[in-house]
C-alpha cells in the first residue's frame, strides 16, 4: 500500500513539475506586441490647428483637412508653424477664416500655400521671415495686410492687392524681389516703412483713394524710377522716398499742399515734375527742411488742350506723361 501511495504522489510531483515547466518557458518566451509608431501631425483644439506633432514637424507637405475628431477648422492658430524649417507646402481646407498672427513665421523652406476664398484675416507677422515664398495670392476676401505681415519675404516678386484697403507698418519691408504691385482703388491708408528698402520695384502708382500715409513707406526703395500720387493727399510724408536714387520723375497733385522733411532726400536725379495745377499753386506749397530734390527739377504744368507756348506744359498720352513741345 506504502509503495502505490509513493507511485501516486511521484506521479503528481512530475505533473506538476512539467506544466511549471512549460508555462514558465512560454510566458518568458512570449513577445509583447510593438506599439504602432504616432503617426498624428497636428495639436489642436475646437477647431484650431495650434501646432504640429514631432512627427508633423519632419513632413515637407502638410495638408490640413477641413474636419479633425468632427470639428470643422477654421483657424491657424498663433504661431502654429513657427520656426518650422521643413515644410516647403501646405494645403490649407476652404473652412479656413483666419491665420492667427505670427502662424508661419520664419518657414524658410515654404514655397507654396494656398489662402482660400473662406479667409478673413492675416494676422500681423504670419509670413515674417518667409525667404523661399515667390508669390502668394490674396482671395478678394482679405482687405488688411497687418504689420509685419511679409516683412523679409526676400523672394516674393508678384503681390497683387487689389482688394486690401489697409496696409500696415514694415507689412512688406525688405522684400528685395517684390516687382510687381497692383493696389486698390480702395486703398486708403499705407502706414509708415511698408514698402521700405524694396530694391526692385520699378514704377509706383498711389491710388486717388489713399488720404493718409505713414513716414518712409518706400524709402530705400532706389531702383524706382516713376511716380505718380493720387488726388487723395494734401502732403507727401516725411522721408517718404528717402534714397531713392533711380527716381526719374514724379505726377503730384495740385491737393499737395506740404512736402514734409526728408521725403526726396537724396532723390538725385530727378529729371521733371509733372505738376496737375498752376505755376501759382506750386508757388504754395511748403517745402519742409532736407524735403529733397524736386525743387531742382524740371518742372510742367498740366495742360488738357495743346497751348500756344511749347515746353512748359504736360499731358496724359496713353497714360503717359508727355510734354507738350
Amino acid at each position: 500500500m506504502k509503495k502505490f501511495f509513493k507511485i501516486i504522489v511521484s506521479i503528481i510531483l512530475v505533473v506538476l513539475t512539467l506544466n511549471c515547466l512549460v508555462g514558465c518557458g512560454g510566458t518568458e518566451h512570449e513577445e509583447s506586441p510593438t506599439p504602432e509608431a504616432d503617426t498624428s501631425i497636428f495639436v489642436f483644439s475646437s477647431g484650431n490647428i495650434k501646432g504640429l506633432t514631432d512627427y508633423g514637424k519632419t513632413l515637407t507637405e502638410i495638408e490640413i483637412p477641413d474636419k479633425i475628431d468632427g470639428k470643422t477648422i477654421t483657424t491657424i492658430g498663433e504661431d502654429a508653424f513657427f520656426d518650422n524649417q521643413t515644410v516647403t507646402k501646405i494645403v490649407l481646407p476652404n473652412t479656413i477664416t483666419d491665420i492667427g498672427r505670427g502662424a508661419f513665421y520664419k518657414c524658410t523652406a515654404l514655397n507654396q500655400i494656398n489662402l482660400p476664398n473662406s479667409l478673413e484675416n492675416i494676422g500681423e507677422e504670419a509670413f515674417s521671415y518667409c525667404e523661399s515664398l515667390t508669390s502668394i495670392t490674396l482671395p478678394e476676401s482679405v482687405k488688411r495686410i497687418n504689420d509685419k505681415t511679409f516683412v523679409y519675404c526676400t523672394k516674393l516678386e508678384t503681390i497683387n492687392l487689389e482688394r486690401v484697403d489697409y496696409i500696415g507698418d514694415s507689412a512688406f519691408a525688405s522684400c528685395d524681389k517684390l516687382k510687381d504691385v497692383t493696389f486698390s482703388e480702395n486703398l486708403t491708408f499705407i502706414v509708415g516703412n511698408a514698402f521700405i528698402r524694396c530694391k526692385s520695384i520699378k514704377n509706383v502708382k498711389i491710388p486717388d483713394s489713399v488720404t493718409e500715409m505713414g513716414s518712409s513707406v518706400f524709402a530705400n526703395s532706389n531702383n524706382i524710377e516713376t511716380l505718380i500720387l493720387g488726388n487723395g493727399m494734401n502732403y507727401v510724408p516725411k522721408g517718404f522716398f528717402r534714397d531713392g536714387f533711380a527716381l526719374k520723375w514724379v505726377v503730384m497733385d495740385a491737393n499737395i499742399t506740404t512736402v514734409e522733411e526728408h521725403s526726396f532726400f537724396y532723390c538725385i536725379q530727378i529729371e521733371a515734375v509733372y505738376y496737375l495745377g498752376a505755376e501759382s499753386d506750386w508757388n504754395n506749397i511748403t517745402f519742409k527742411e532736407n524735403s529733397g530734390g524736386l525743387s531742382g527739377a524740371k518742372r510742367y504744368y498740366y495742360s488738357e488742350l495743346e497751348p500756344a507756348e511749347k515746353g512748359v506744359y504736360w499731358h496724359y498720352e496713353n497714360g503717359v506723361p508727355t510734354v507738350w513741345e
